[in-house]
């Protein structure tokens, strides 16, 4: 009778539905999530998880291929997009009221009497950020 290999729960079960929550992960496959949405390469991504080097590029192919583990990525990458996406806004509105700052400045306000400029120590501070 032949002997039935055993199977790595890491790896298997790659037809398992892909809605299934994310605690259906392993720890290493969580890790292993974790460090592919890093920088999307898979075989340090299963290093830094705890595989072993020699069968990093193998184990991340694998592991790539398993339904949780893909589903799991894809979430990671979403919520990464949402994090970037609101990190912009945030940043363009910023630019915006700046600009906005600028184009209505007004240099008499950097002038003292007799129209010198004044200096920095002298300058209101709103008018120090316009200098920079």
């Amino acid at each position: 009778m032949a002997r039935e290999r055993p199977r790595n729960p890491d790896t298997e079960d790659t037809r398992t539905a892909p809605d299934e929550p994310a605690h259906a992960l392993t720890a290493k496959q969580r890790a292993f999530v974790r460090e592919y949405l890093k920088d999307f390469y898979a075989a340090q991504a299963a290093i830094r998880a705890g595989y072993s080097e020699a069968t990093a590029e193998s184990q991340g192919s694998r592991l790539l291929r398993n339904a949780k583990v893909l589903a799991a990525v894809e979430a990671g990458e979403a919520e990464l997009e949402a994090a970037v996406k609101d990190e912009v806004v945030v940043e363009v509105a910023e630019v915006l009221r700046e600009l906005r700052r600028l184009a209505f400045s007004d240099i008499g306000d950097a002038v003292g009497e007799g129209g010198a400029v004044l200096s920095l120590k002298d300058m209101p501070l709103v008018e120090l950020r316009r200098v920079r």
